[in-house]
């Protein structure tokens, strides 16, 4: 039985972000990065006590893409699937449904127990290899998104199926793109940062633009960008997304681990 609370201050965020800090850091990426700033401006934080007061759950509901993403993690040790369970179903009273969640597959029982699942497909994680070579393609010009062409970026993102956008995620971290005049053909950006790891969200390439490396280009730019900061490179990406697997390979990413994406209700 856990006592289940939502932190109000941020001194128990910042104590759950240290214990979370403790646990595997791929496994627990995400509750990781909703409780890093900025993303954790725009979460809220459940915290699960034992009747002996140790922290055994974390739970985070990050709110910046409309629908509640959820996350959860089980100090101190490996996944403890009771306290997931029970964490999760004091998060459905608490939040606006329909929600999301991205965690490994083997962990999908758990959201179900507390929600419904009304769709859910396949993704893998990828991480960058540290040596990877990343060459530029110098033929293709990528530019940063300047912020005054915010506007310009989240037409194009929105009219592509960007799913891990909203105008905050400017906010996270550098977008790149490739324009032909001041049309936007090709983008992606930082989707969050923690101290550790960087993740890339939003490769987007017009659909009458691909297979001419622009989808190359811009991931590029953005993963060199990342390990010049000295994080490690990481990205989720559909399991049935043949093309953009291959991409991923040939530029140096390996799959790290299998992931339910779930639709919540």
């Amino acid at each position: 039985m856990l006592l289940v609370q939502e932190a109000a201050q941020e001194l128990a965020v910042a104590r759950a972000r240290d214990v979370i800090l403790a646990l595997p850091l791929l496994e627990n990426l995400l509750v990781h990065a909703d409780l890093t700033p900025p993303l954790s401006e725009r979460t809220r934080v459940f915290l699960g006590f034992a009747p002996t007061g140790e922290l055994r759950a974390v739970g985070t509901a990050y709110l910046g893409f409309g629908r509640p993403a959820l996350g959860v993690a089980t100090p101190p040790g490996p996944w403890d699937e009771e306290s997931a369970r029970e964490i999760l179903r004091h998060m459905r009273d608490g939040i606006d449904l329909p929600a999301i969640a991205i965690d490994e597959t083997s962990r999908e029982a758990a959201y179900a127990s507390a929600f419904t699942v009304t769709a859910r497909h396949e993704e893998t994680h990828e991480v960058l290899l540290p040596r990877a070579p990343l060459p530029l393609v110098e033929e293709i010009p990528v530019e940063r998104v300047p912020t005054h062409e915010l506007d310009r970026l989240d037409a194009f993102l929105r009219a592509h199926g960007a799913t891990a956008w909203s105008r905050e995620s400017f906010a996270t971290g550098a977008y790149y793109w490739v324009r032909e005049g001041s049309e936007p053909v090709a983008a992606a950006g930082v989707h969050f940062e923690t101290p550790f790891v960087g993740q890339i969200a939003n490769v987007l390439v017009r659909e009458d633009r691909r297979l001419r490396g622009l989808g190359r280009a811009v991931t590029t730019a953005v993963a060199r960008r990342l390990r010049a900061s000295g994080k490690i490179v990481s990205l989720y990406v559909k399991s049935d997304n043949a093309a953009a697997l291959r991409l991923y390979d040939r530029l140096g990413f390996r799959v790290a681990r299998k992931l339910s994406y779930l639709e919540l209700a």
